[in-house]
């Protein structure tokens, strides 16, 4: 049975219906409301022998009175009596009977929405023994996660179900061997189980050189995922220095194991926090050696490769700052030289060479002006300079993005964190932005 347009209805032969106003302007319903108005108008139907009504989102007919209700906005709102207004509050007109197939009903105004998968995010376990396998299983369960991505485990499932009991977290395992056997409920852990940790001899809150290589081992396929374009970004876990040694594993950190397994061969680092992006001219070096390397064609260099990252992660907009080195800025060669002999010269030619660039300017406040807004990323000189900065702001969701890989990356931005290992108190907070700002820069991320 179909209801025929309002101006065909008068002539054509069938049972006699009464059509209800609408009440397109008052609030959604709850449905409590919608199912108590219902029986009041079946009532009002029985009394007064009408033959049947109808009212948007609803069909009535005596003699069963069959109830065809319509769920909006994923079941949760209900809109009723949502028809077309007449002048008068009843008005009896004709139904039509027709044998064709009934059309979907769609509500005025509102369209069914385009559903756009959430991109794959891959997350390797981390070094077993520290709290990665802790915080992959609470954030797993936020909100903002699920909202986000659709996440691929790599790891251990014994090493899972050890955190899963010290959280109390609970999933439902399924072990896949590629992301298009997973099942993407928001009770299930997805998890390529690399089963590489032997429990006789595993010791939680432990160095050991057996999960220095597992952790090794997962990143390893994790990033075989990612360059065969079957996940679309990695979101990494912590890993020991000392544990990979161990390990035997000729690496001492994730950058430099990111940039052998994709052949990359300087790969950049940016912090990112609320939204103020942070790279580094030097990283882990003395600060004398920090200040020997201030100079103009390194900065030159290094800031064309910051703007490239940049695009990468689709980011085109907005002009990039340069910290100062020394006390403001060094007050024209009063606290230092390097400013006027270096920077400002390595800023004047990326301007003549069309980048939108500007400083050096105070590190007492460039972060903050970043922060606010005016620039869309900061060139720290120095290693601590942007990460106190960064982390000063929000320990928590200071997340690292490595850039220039053919891949996406980002990072947790602290430890395994050993002492507090299986004790189920680790916060899962900066694993949580770390999924999503991977999925978010993931739908733009380009590897050219």
């Amino acid at each position: 049975m179909t209801i025929a347009p309002l101006h065909r209805l008068a002539n054509a032969p069938a049972a006699r219906l009464v059509v209800l106003p609408s009440y397109r302007s008052l609030p959604r319903y709850e449905l409590s409301f919608s199912v108590f108005t219902c029986i009041v108008v079946v009532g009002v139907a029985r009394v007064f022998r009408i033959e049947g009504f109808c009212a948007h989102g609803c069909i009535f007919q005596s003699g069963g009175f069959r109830v065809f209700f319509r769920c909006c906005l994923y079941g949760f709102r209900f809109f009723l009596f949502h028809i077309n207004v007449l002048p008068k509050f009843s008005y009896i007109y004709n139904i039509r009977q027709s044998g064709k197939k009934k059309k979907k009903n769609v509500i005025r105004g509102y369209q069914k929405e385009k559903r756009v998968a959430l991109p794959i995010i891959g997350v390797p376990l981390g070094d077993p023994a520290g709290i990665g396998p802790e915080i992959i299983v609470k954030a797993l369960k936020s909100a903002e996660v699920a909202a986000s991505a659709r996440v691929l485990v790599v790891g251990d499932r014994r090493v899972i179900e050890d955190a899963m009991n010290s959280t109390g977290v609970a999933f439902v395992i399924r072990e896949v061997s590629t992301p298009a056997e997973a099942l993407w409920e928001p009770d299930v852990l997805n998890l390529l189980n690399l089963a590489n940790v032997d429990f006789s001899v595993f010791k939680k809150g432990e160095v050991s050189g057996m999960c220095g290589r597992a952790a090794y081992e997962y990143i390893e396929k994790t990033v075989e995922l990612a360059m065969s374009g079957r996940i679309d970004a990695v979101a990494t876990t912590p890993i020991n220095k000392e544990a990979l040694k161990a390990g035997g594993v000729d690496f001492i950190g994730h950058t430099e194991i990111f940039a052998s397994l994709t052949g990359t061969k300087d790969p950049l680092t940016m912090f990112e926090v609320r939204g103020m992006r942070v790279f580094f001219l030097s990283r882990h070096v003395s600060l004398r050696r920090a200040c020997d390397l201030v100079k103009k064609d390194r900065i030159i260099e290094y800031a064309v490769r910051c703007f490239e990252a940049l695009r990468m992660l689709g980011v085109t907009e907005g002009t990039m700052a340069v910290a100062g080195l020394n006390p403001h800025s060094g007050e024209h060669g009063l606290f230092g030289t390097e400013e006027v002999e270096e920077v400002e010269p390595a800023v004047k030619e990326l301007q003549a060479m069309g980048y939108r660039i500007e400083g050096p300017i105070g590190a007492d406040s460039v972060f903050h002006l970043a922060l606010s807004g005016r620039y869309n990323c900061v060139l720290s000189l120095y290693h601590d300079q942007g990460h106190i900065a960064t982390k000063t702001v929000d320990f928590d969701r200071t997340i690292a993005v490595t850039g220039g890989m053919p891949i996406l990356r980002t990072s947790v931005d602290h430890g395994t964190a050993m002492d507090i290992a299986g004790k189920g108190i680790a916060r899962e907070t900066s694993m949580v932005e770390a999924i999503r700002l991977a999925a978010r820069y993931s739908a733009q991320y380009s590897k050219k």
